[in-house]
């Protein structure tokens, strides 16, 4: 019987990481996902300078969550979205 509340506070705290990790990776792509829809409407309007300027924000917000990213999700997944970073830069500098 000893064991049961142990148990249960591990359920309980395996749980909540659990929900904070939703939470955290809800909050911070809908931030990226802001930027880049900014990104989008300036590469539309072909202001090249706006353009890079909001690139470089989301590199930057990239960066700040790329490593807990990398903990939470498949690798490839980072991968994909690397590579989609690098096309982005060759597109908005041509």
């Amino acid at each position: 019987m000893r064991v049961v509340p142990y148990v249960l506070i591990l359920f309980i705290l395996l749980t909540g990481y659990g929900v904070y990790n939703v939470y955290y990776l809800t909050k911070t792509s809908t931030v990226m996902d802001e930027i880049l829809k900014e990104l989008e409407n300036v590469v539309i309007k072909e202001d090249w300078d706006m353009a890079e300027d909001q690139l470089n924000k989301f590199i930057k917000k990239w960066g700040e969550n790329k490593t807990y990213w990398s903990v939470l999700i498949n690798h490839s997944e980072i991968d994909n979205i690397e590579q989609s970073i690098e096309r982005l830069k060759r597109y908005i500098k041509l």
